[in-house]
């Protein structure tokens, strides 16, 4: 071979290992980017479900207690509570849902019980959750997750709350 022959047949050589190495470089490119995009979305996935499974759990709540008197607001702790009342055996219970220290929190007691508000199961950690009233009886939730991300519901009960 002749030296201007191996010298071309060495850069041919260069060329294509330097296109590889391009190509292998932006294909990991590529993938890291699609990583990063498809974690934001797992991420914001499950924000949102945590958020609409609360406001849809608590609208059937509702629904279930859902009889003249038997839902209304209440002050417990230091924000108010959904009270929902039912009557097994000749007793009332009351299930309490409100809001402690960042907790959206369940409680299930007797109406003749003075709970704590450190005594519910947690629904759903670090999130901000109000319950209001309107005069024609619709109950409005809106729950927001850590993210600061808002989901609202507007409840009308069948019977008058």
């Amino acid at each position: 071979m002749t030296p201007v022959k191996s010298r071309r047949h060495a850069i041919d050589i260069l060329f294509i290992l330097a296109l590889f190495c391009v190509l292998a470089a932006s294909s990991l490119f590529v993938v890291m980017i699609g990583v990063n995009v498809y974690e934001d979305i797992v991420v914001r996935m499950n924000d949102n479900y945590d958020a609409r499974t609360t406001l849809t759990y608590l609208s059937e709540k509702v629904r279930q207690h859902d009889s003249q008197g038997a839902v209304y607001l209440d002050s417990f702790g230091d924000s108010n509570a959904l009270v929902l009342e039912q009557e097994t055996a000749g007793d009332t219970y009351q299930t309490l849902i409100y809001l402690s220290k960042g907790e959206l929190k369940e409680l299930f007691v007797s109406k003749d019980y003075t709970p704590s508000p450190e005594d519910g199961e947690t629904i759903m950690s670090h999130c901000e959750m109000s319950i209001e009233q309107t005069e024609d009886g619709l109950l409005f939730l809106s729950i927001k997750d850590s993210k600061e991300q808002e989901v609202s519901l507007i409840l009308s009960p069948r019977c008058a709350v």
